[in-house]
């Protein structure tokens, strides 16, 4: 897509090093009780142990692959890995508004519409708090992100395709896409599956990525070739759940072992089953309290012009690119749908997912806006206009670093490794120390196996062995 558009991959590129130059600036220096289940996923990722359900596969590769870095310890290695891929996230959620906005006359309205859209949502409240930490969050918007390129990519080589394609054609031929329309299909499918070893929720997706293969090409989504290429793609990238069988013996605390994925019901129970209690939690005449706690959410990440720039892109967007509507609309109401009923202590991190979609529509109005403003017969006004407009634009990201700067920067957030120093110090030769059971006890157990290992291994402090009881 970009191989004659360099414009395009420097704008992706800059946003990359922005986006990662703040969040690094920011970031945990190392294990931190502002993720909750951040110090058991530093753990499982050096030891390649099974995490708690849905267990996320993909997440402990990657971040095994972070470990090996040679910089801080193996949490700020994996807290590194939340900066990195969220920053990747927040620039190809620029790709995808480039995509989204092809349809646009002038060009530069497109690219400073993505650029403003993109950085808006990286630097909104929640998910900048996601990247300084490990947690699974930042990583799935990356996948998520990927994802929807891949897919948009797609919709774009196809009908392109299709335009080209002489009007006597054979009808058999309708079934066979090119091969890059079946080799995107193919990345999609897989990108897909992968998607779901950073977070389960994403499989909500599909039925708005069927629908809009239907709506794009037919054809080619119901032939063995297109809709086979991407079902194939996809069931490779669930063979990562084989993992969970083969790393069941990993597990530390008793209700986890207790229910370990060692069989197909268990595998089950251990991924789409997990967390019935959270699921579906209120009642039906609970959902308009849900709703305004949702919009509570929006408001807070994107403010109410935000809200209202989302409104009004979603409407332009349906009759300009209703294909693409749909969806996005899709995936979004399937979302919070699911979210506005789910119970757990930490929401608003569940929702990041739909606040990158939304974000999506407040690009797509801006663009229209813009490229409706570059259109005007008196250059005056007209460049008077978009200046304006980008000056305003301008100032409400730089309203975003100065109001999130203070609240996500968690770069003197040493508590954790400061107590546990403290401990190793004090506790005498062969002691016990008991702490708090299943993930949220992880704190402690990090240290033996992983930072006590790692300072032994450079021969440092440390020369005492503590047994930790985790249950």
């Amino acid at each position: 897509m970009f191989r004659r558009n360099w414009g395009d991959v420097g704008s992706a590129v800059a946003i990359f090093v922005l986006c990662l130059g703040i969040y690094n600036a920011t970031l945990t220096p190392s294990l931190s009780y502002a993720s909750p289940d951040g110090n058991e996923l530093v753990t499982k990722c050096y030891t390649l142990g099974l995490a708690h359900s849905t267990g996320y596969p993909l997440y402990t590769w990657l971040g095994k692959l972070f470990t090996f870095l040679p910089i801080g310890d193996v949490a700020h290695r994996v807290n590194l890995m939340s900066a990195t891929l969220g920053a990747a996230g927040v620039a190809l959620l620029y790709v995808v508004l480039r995509l989204l906005t092809a349809d646009l006359r002038n060009r530069a309205a497109s690219r400073a519409a993505s650029a403003f859209a993109a950085l808006l949502f990286g630097l909104s409240r929640t998910f900048w708090s996601q990247t300084t930490i490990a947690e699974v969050y930042a990583p799935n918007v990356f996948m998520v992100a990927l994802t929807l390129t891949l897919l948009l990519w797609w919709a774009r080589v196809e009908e392109r395709d299709r335009r080209a394609r002489p009007a006597e054609v054979a009808w058999w031929k309708r079934f066979l896409p090119s091969w890059r329309s079946a080799l995107l299909l193919l990345a999609f499918g897989l990108c897909f599956g992968l998607s779901l070893g950073t977070h389960m929720s994403d499989l909500g997706f599909a039925p708005a990525f069927a629908l809009f293969a239907l709506l794009v090409s037919p054809w080619v989504a119901m032939s063995p070739l297109g809709g086979g290429v991407a079902v194939a793609g996809f069931l490779v990238g669930l063979l990562q759940f084989l993992w969970l069988p083969l790393r069941a013996h990993t597990l530390l605390d008793a209700p986890m072992r207790a229910n370990a994925p060692t069989t197909l019901r268990g595998i089950y129970a251990y991924t789409l089953g997990a967390f019935p209690q959270f699921k579906f939690a209120f009642p039906l005449t609970a959902l308009p309290d849900r709703v305004v706690v949702y919009l509570y959410f929006l408001i807070q990440q994107f403010s109410p012009l935000g809200l209202l720039l989302g409104v009004g892109g979603m409407w332009i967007l349906l009759f300009r690119r209703p294909r693409r509507f749909f969806l996005l609309v899709g995936m979004y109401a399937v979302h919070v749908w699911f979210f506005i009923q789910y119970r757990a202590f930490d929401l608003d991190v569940f929702f990041i997912p739909a606040h990158l979609i939304y974000a999506l529509f407040i690009g797509y109005g801006v663009a229209w806006g813009l490229d409706r403003l570059m259109a005007l017969r008196w250059q005056a006004a007209r460049w008077a206009a978009v200046g304006l407009v980008l000056l305003g634009l301008t100032l409400g990201l730089v309203r975003e670093v100065r109001g999130n700067w203070a609240i996500n920067d968690r770069s003197t957030d040493t508590a954790v490794n400061d107590f546990y120093e403290n401990v190793f110090a004090l506790l005498p030769q062969d002691a016990v120390l008991l702490t708090r059971g299943g993930v949220f006890g992880y704190d402690a157990f990090y240290f033996r196996p992983v930072s006590y290992t790692h300072l032994r291994a450079h021969e440092t402090r440390h020369d005492l062995v503590c047994r930790l009881l985790l249950e």
